[in-house]
C-alpha cells in the first residue's frame, strides 16, 4: 500500500510533469518560429544596410531529360522596394543583387560577407569565383550560368536580366530554372548589397550606409514547374532531402496507432504498471507523428507549414524514447510483472523528460542551414546520444535483478541482448550517417531506420509483456481450478493434515507449470 504522504508526493510529481510538458511545448513553438529561412515560400523585408542576407537553402532534384520541366528546380517571385518608394524605370541601375548558387560557389560568397569593412573590395572578393561562370547582359555575355538578378525589379515589370519573358513564370518578375542531369544538389539563395557597374564591369558596394533601401521579397523554391505540380504534389514544395518524409511519418503513424490499439485491447485488462508505461510510449509516438504529418501536409500546400507543430512533434518522439528507456531499466530490475515504486519512478520520469526536452530545445537554437548544421550535429544532441552509454551500463547493472523477479517464458539473456542492441542503435546510426551518407539522403535515412528500430523494439516489449501476462494468467487459472476441485475440497474437510498435503500438491503443480 502507498502511504498518504507518498501519494501526495506522487500527485505533486504529476503536476510537475504536466508543467514540464507544457513549458517544453511552448518553448519548442517559440524557438521554431524563426525567420523565413525555414520555409520554402519566403516572404519578408530586408534593409540593404545589413549588406548580406541569407534567404534559403534548397535541395534541387536530379533533372531527367525525358521530363525536363517536371524535374527541374525553379526559383521565382518578386523583389520590389518596400513602402511608397518604387522603382519605375527599367533602365535604372538596380542597387543590390539576388544570387542563386550551389554549394561550390556559396562558401566563398558567405565567408567573405562577414569580413569588415563592407566596401567595393568586399564585393569583389565575394563574387570573384562566381564571376568565372556567371552570365551578365553587359559584362559577362559569355557566362554559362544564370546566377544573378539585379533587384529591386521595376514595379509591374520583369527584372532587367529577364530578356526572354516566355521563360518567366506568369505573374512574377523573375525566374531561375535550375537543372543538373548528374545528381541532386543544394542551392543557396542570398541578397547582397553589391551591384555590377555596367560602365566598368566592377563590383561596387551599394546603399550600405544612410542611403540604404528596404526591399520586399516574395519568393518560391520548388522542384518541378509550377504548372506541373500535380505530377507529384507531395514533393513539389519540398527540398530534395525532405522527399518521402511525409510518407515515412504517415506509415509509422498508422503502425503506432495500430500498436497502441493492440495494447489497449490485450494488455490494459490486467492494469499492470508496465502496460500503462508502454501504452504512454505508443501514444507519445502517435501524437508526435501526427503533429509532424500536419506540418508536412500544410507545407505541401503552401510551402510554409507549421514549424511549431513540427518541433512539438519531434519533442514528443524524444519523450517516447525517454519513457521506453526508463521502462527497460525498470524491467531489467523488477521483471515484467514487477511493480515499481511510484515516488522513485515519478522522479526518474520527470528527470528523463526534463533532460530530453532541455537538450532538444538547446539543439534547436544551434541548428544552422548556412553552416550545414543539423539537429544531430549540435553539441546538445551529441551529449544526449553520449548519455545513452551510461544508461546502457545502468541497464546491464540492473540485469541481476531482485529476488522474485519474473520474466515469464522470456529468456533474460535474450531480453537483455535484444534491447541492448536497441539502446546503442541510434548513436551508431547517427555516426554512420554523418560520416558515410550525403546530407541530401541523411535525414530520410536516419528517420526511417530509427523509426523502424523503435517500432520493432516497442513491438518486442509488448510481446514480452503479453507473453508474461499470459503465463501469469494461466498459472493463476490453474491454481484456482485446483483449489475448486472436489479432491481439494475433500482434503479441506478431512483436516489440517490433508489440507497441508493438498497445498503441497498445488505447490508442486505450480512448480511444474513454471
Amino acid at each position: 500500500m502507498v502511504s498518504s504522504a507518498s501519494w501526495q508526493q506522487c500527485q505533486s510529481l504529476s503536476k510537475m510533469s504536466v508543467r514540464i510538458v507544457a513549458l517544453s511545448c511552448i518553448a519548442s513553438l517559440l524557438l521554431s518560429v524563426s525567420p523565413a529561412v525555414n520555409a520554402l515560400h519566403i516572404r519578408g523585408t530586408w534593409d540593404s544596410s545589413r549588406f548580406y542576407l541569407f534567404l534559403a537553402k534548397f535541395g534541387i532534384q536530379k533533372t531527367v531529360l525525358e521530363s525536363m520541366a517536371a524535374t527541374r528546380g525553379y526559383v521565382y517571385g518578386n523583389v520590389t522596394l518596400a513602402g511608397q518608394r518604387q522603382a519605375s524605370s527599367g533602365r535604372q541601375r538596380a542597387p543590390v543583387t539576388l544570387v542563386v548558387v550551389d554549394s561550390e560557389y556559396f562558401q566563398d560568397l558567405y565567408t567573405n560577407s562577414s569580413r569588415q569593412p563592407h566596401n567595393d573590395e568586399s564585393c569583389r572578393r565575394m563574387f570573384n569565383k562566381i564571376d568565372r561562370l556567371a552570365w551578365h547582359p553587359q559584362c559577362r555575355q559569355q557566362g554559362k550560368e544564370d546566377f544573378l538578378r539585379s533587384v529591386p525589379c521595376p514595379t509591374g515589370r520583369l527584372c532587367p536580366e529577364e530578356d526572354e519573358p516566355s521563360r518567366v513564370i506568369p505573374g512574377w518578375q523573375l525566374t531561375y530554372a535550375i537543372q543538373d542531369t548528374k545528381q541532386p544538389r543544394y542551392w543557396y539563395l542570398s541578397l547582397v548589397a553589391c551591384s555590377l557597374n555596367p560602365d566598368n564591369c566592377q563590383w561596387e558596394a551599394t546603399h550600405t550606409g544612410s542611403s540604404s533601401l528596404t526591399l520586399a521579397y516574395n519568393l518560391w523554391l520548388v522542384n518541378g514547374a509550377p504548372s506541373q505540380r500535380h505530377v507529384n504534389k507531395l514533393e513539389h514544395q519540398f527540398s530534395f532531402d525532405e522527399h518521402d518524409i511525409l510518407e515515412i511519418y504517415g506509415v509509422f503513424l498508422m503502425l503506432y496507432a495500430a500498436l497502441a490499439g493492440a495494447v489497449h485491447a490485450k494488455l490494459l485488462r490486467r492494469q499492470e504498471p508496465f502496460t500503462w508505461g508502454v501504452a504512454a510510449q505508443c501514444w507519445l509516438e502517435v501524437a508526435g507523428a501526427f503533429l509532424c504529418c500536419v506540418h508536412l501536409a500544410k507545407f505541401a500546400g503552401d510551402g510554409v507549414g507549421a514549424s511549431g507543430l513540427w518541433a512539438a512533434g519531434e519533442l514528443l518522439r524524444r519523450w517516447a524514447d525517454a519513457v521506453f528507456i526508463l521502462l527497460l531499466i525498470l524491467a531489467a530490475r523488477l521483471g515484467l510483472q514487477g511493480r515499481p515504486d511510484p515516488l522513485g519512478t515519478g522522479i526518474l520520469l520527470a528527470s528523463f523528460l526534463t533532460v530530453s526536452a532541455g537538450f532538444y530545445l538547446w539543439s534547436l537554437a544551434e541548428v544552422s542551414q548556412v553552416e550545414d548544421v543539423g539537429v544531430f550535429d549540435t553539441v546538445p544532441s551529441c551529449l544526449l546520444l553520449a548519455l545513452r552509454f551510461p544508461l546502457v551500463c545502468w541497464f546491464l547493472a540492473e540485469l541481476p535483478g531482485r529476488p522474485g523477479r519474473d520474466f515469464g517464458r522470456i529468456d533474460v539473456l535474450q531480453f537483455a541482448a535484444g534491447f541492448l542492441l536497441w539502446l546503442v542503435a541510434l548513436p551508431i546510426l547517427v555516426l554512420v550517417s554523418e560520416t558515410q551518407v550525403s546530407a541530401l539522403w541523411r535525414q530520410k535515412c536516419v528517420l526511417s531506420v530509427s523509426y523502424g528500430t523503435n517500432f520493432v523494439a516497442a513491438s518486442a516489449f509488448i510481446y514480452a509483456l503479453f507473453t508474461s501476462q499470459q503465463h501469469d494468467g494461466a498459472k493463476y487459472d490453474y491454481l484456482m481450478t485446483a483449489e475448486e476441485s472436489p479432491e481439494h475440497r475433500s482434503r479441506l474437510r478431512d483436516g489440517p493434515a490433508a489440507s497441508g498435503n493438498g497445498s503441497a500438491g498445488i505447490a508442486a503443480e505450480e512448480d511444474k507449470l513454471n
